[in-house]
């Protein structure tokens, strides 16, 4: 774009944001409790995520280039909740064996409406340094900072990821 100032897009996936799908779990596990079924509550939350922005380098010397950078996309949050059947009674009158795998029951019944995919705005900030290495390679360490703005029905806050980065990289 300009010395020393670059366009970058990524593409990548956070494996598991769980902790974020915890607000959620809770408050299902309440409203199951309040009518009779005893559950315990686990889950994941994949997300795939792609961003562009800019990264600024800063030349401080020739064995070291430190920069920022800047970004906004868009993230694509699919949590996947799992209810383990504990005690009581279910809706249909059922009792399972304790430990049963009764989401899709309570899904299709609909005692439970388990949170839906969804799309969310992303931004991500950033910094590092990139350590030249030999001619065109390089080492790259970083940090980056994620804020993906959730669907309020998933989580009540945005949801917050840390990343460190390495990475060897060749330059043109």
């Amino acid at each position: 774009v300009a010395p020393h100032l670059m366009a970058f897009t990524n593409v990548g996936h956070f494996a598991n944001l769980q902790g974020d799908l915890q607000p959620t779990l809770a408050a299902d596990t309440t409203a199951l409790s309040d009518q009779g079924v005893g559950v315990t509550a686990t889950g994941t939350l994949p997300a795939w995520y792609g961003v562009g922005g800019l990264r600024a380098e800063f030349a401080a010397n020739k064995h070291a280039v430190p920069y920022a950078l800047g970004a906004i996309g868009a993230a694509r949050l699919d949590p996947t909740p799992q209810f383990t059947f504990t005690s009581g009674m279910l809706p249909d009158g059922t009792v399972p064996d304790v430990g049963t795998d009764i989401t899709s029951t309570l899904a299709s019944s609909g005692t439970l409406a388990a949170p839906a995919s969804s799309t969310a705005f992303m931004t991500m900030l950033g910094g590092g340094v990139q350590i030249p290495m030999m001619t065109h390679w390089a080492a790259d360490i970083g940090y980056r900072y994620s804020r993906i703005a959730a669907d309020t029905t998933l989580n009540a806050t945005p949801l917050n990821t840390n990343v460190a980065t390495f990475g060897v990289g060749y330059r043109f």
